[in-house]
């Protein structure tokens, strides 16, 4: 016999007695390796199902009234972990049976400050998942602490951000002391991975509090800007340099900014974006730079081998950019642009009266 879908919408007393027998012991059910190769959605994983309880399971399939029946008539041990860490409130988190897990936490001893997989309390798990109503029943308990990071620096408050969801952030944001700040091990912030991840309603809701840093950079010098540029989006982009305090030339530890990665993509409309309000005879400060990236010696070089020739051309207007500057091998745009078979490119570049074809 495998739970599933037949046995969940069943509720006949007989189906109940078969599920509860197997239910108690299933860690040794020939099923048990079938369903932990189904949750993880792995077909031809051939490891041992080692740890799951037959909490585990119904977590998984999120059939309530079994899972009744199973608390009434055995003391189980709720906060045992499978392989891989994982408690079965933890199963009904991932696996959006809620019902499911507010029946764990208001019917047995679960420990939701407890650390479980990967060093992540149960509290942050709900965050990440971005179960609203789990996460509020959460919130009732004494033990929960909201700030509380898992092994990686990571805040609930930062797993929501990196998850998308709006809903709890905004209930993390109402606590009071959930720091919208919170950076990761790697420092990076809630607000650069909704920028990275191209979500202008939960910036909108993090540009919206105090104490925000919008310049916060990452141990690779990369601000929320920056990912935005790397990401592509311009609503994004908009956002944040709307906010004064934002340094739209803010560079990475290779020295590259927002008009770096919008140019090398050929995305003009970033660049136009980015250059709003300069005026018209300045090169973009930080920006003309010989040695930019450790890859790219020159940046020019870079966006006239792969940028498109309407990036090309924006820069070129600028009178401080030097269209025939050489990089340490004494490789110039032209020669970068005609090995990137750059047809626009080379034309502009022959066009211009500063750069020597030979």
């Amino acid at each position: 016999m495998f739970l599933g879908s037949p046995c969940s919408e069943a509720s006949d007393e007989a189906v109940k007695y078969r599920a509860l027998r197997l239910l108690d012991g299933y860690e040794n059910h020939v099923s048990a390796p079938i369903l932990f190769r189904k949750k993880l959605n792995r077909e031809g994983w051939k490891g041992v199902s080692e740890g799951i309880t037959g909490l585990h399971c119904i977590a998984f399939w999120g059939i309530e009234e079994i899972a009744i029946a199973m608390l009434e008539i055995k003391i189980w041990e709720v906060n045992r972990c499978d392989f891989y860490g994982e408690t079965p409130t933890m199963w009904a988190i991932e696996h959006r049976r809620t019902g499911i897990a507010k029946l764990f936490l208001s019917k047995v001893n679960v420990e939701p400050g407890a650390a479980i997989k990967d060093n992540q309390a149960v509290f942050s798990f709900a965050a990440w998942s971005g179960d609203k109503e789990v996460v509020k029943v959460l919130l009732e308990s004494e033990d929960i602490r909201s700030d509380l990071p898992d092994c990686r620096g990571r805040a609930p408050i930062l797993l929501t951000a990196m998850g998308g969801h709006k809903g709890v952030l905004k209930l993390l944001l109402k606590l009071g002391n959930a720091n919208p700040d919170s950076p990761d091990g790697d420092g990076r912030t809630p607000l650069s991975f909704a920028a990275w991840r191209r979500d202008e309603g939960i910036v909108r809701m993090l540009l919206r509090c105090e104490g925000v840093n919008t310049n916060s950079s990452d141990r690779n010098g990369r601000t929320p800007l920056l990912f935005a540029a790397i990401g592509g989006h311009e609503g994004v982009m908009r956002l944040l340099l709307e906010c004064t305090s934002v340094d739209p030339n803010s560079a990475d530890t290779n020295g590259r900014t927002p008009l770096s990665f919008a140019a090398s993509g050929g995305q003009e409309f970033l660049m136009n974006l980015l250059l709003e309000g300069l005026e018209d005879e300045l090169a973009p400060a930080g920006f003309v730079n010989p040695y930019s990236s450790r890859w790219i010696e020159t940046w020019i070089a870079f966006f006239t081998g792969v940028g498109s020739k309407g990036a090309v051309k924006l820069l070129l207007g600028y009178s401080d950019v030097d269209p025939d500057l050489s990089d340490r091998t004494g490789r110039t745009p032209l020669s970068f642009a005609a090995e990137g078979g750059n047809v626009g490119a080379v034309k502009l570049l022959l066009e211009h009266r500063l750069v020597n074809p030979n």
